[in-house]
């Protein structure tokens, strides 16, 4: 019987805590990526492939996701970027998802 209390307590919370999701995703259509400067063009060429979910907690340098952007060419087959959204895409990583932010 504590079980299933201990387990109805859980799923409770999980319950009263969707709207609050929701709403937060409301305001920020690019969830879990930060919003900021950006995050249209990372949203467009990386989350259209996989979910922000997968990168959105890396926390890495710019080098590193530069090379991340290559290794998506190489290897998976990402569309080439002009280095002017690529810079744009770098200025967001490095500020949103760069190592200081974690």
């Amino acid at each position: 019987m504590r079980i299933a209390v201990q387990i109805g307590g859980a799923a409770l919370a999980a319950l009263l805590t969707l709207p609050l999701a929701a709403a937060a995703e409301e305001d920020n259509p690019f969830a879990p990526l930060p919003k900021d400067e950006g995050v249209e063009m990372v949203e467009s060429n990386c989350a259209a492939c996989h979910s922000a979910r997968t990168f959105a907690h890396l926390n890495q340098s710019r080098d590193w996701w530069d090379d991340t952007i290559d290794r998506m060419k190489r290897d998976h087959g990402m569309w080439d970027v002009d280095a002017e959204m690529r810079e744009e895409m770098l200025d967001y990583l490095e500020a949103n998802l760069g190592p200081e932010t974690d």
